[in-house]
């Protein structure tokens, strides 16, 4: 857990929620290793998730929520989930993005602005200069 702020500090830390805002927040079991801030789909078995990995084979149902507890920036197998399905959440961009850009998850659990075999999951509220950079998405419900 962070314990010292630098002046300098990043004011977005992947997958952490970004404000008090209406959320839906419900608790998986972790399929698959998952990274802070990732995209999620239902696993093979009920209460399961796990990295999204297709679109097709299955669809987006949220975002690792940061826990704080887990100093490593992932979940384990077998650990307990919770998934954002609505929400505000800091994630990474695979380029640049700007405020209001609608948002699109793809097969390989990137977000982006363009529209190209990509599931709409919401809005940035935030801009992003390029690959890499941590944004604010507001998330519409998904299922």
């Amino acid at each position: 857990m962070q314990n010292t702020y630098s002046i300098y500090s990043t004011p977005l830390v992947v997958g952490q929620l970004t404000d008090k805002s209406l959320k839906q927040i419900d608790g998986f079991t972790a399929e698959t290793i998952i990274q802070f801030g990732q995209p999620v789909k239902f696993g093979t078995k009920q209460h399961q998730v796990k990295v999204l990995d297709a679109i097709t084979a299955g669809i987006c149902c949220g975002f690792a929520v940061r826990n704080e507890e887990r100093t490593t920036g992932q979940y384990e197998i077998s650990s307990q989930v919770d998934v954002i399905r609505l929400g505000r959440i800091a994630i990474v961009v695979k380029e640049a993005v700007a405020a209001l850009d609608d948002a699109y998850v793809y097969a390989d659990a990137t977000i982006g602005k363009t529209t190209n075999n990509g599931l709409k999951i919401g809005k940035f509220l935030t801009a992003g200069s390029g690959a890499g950079a941590i944004v604010e998405l507001q998330i519409q419900l998904l299922y």
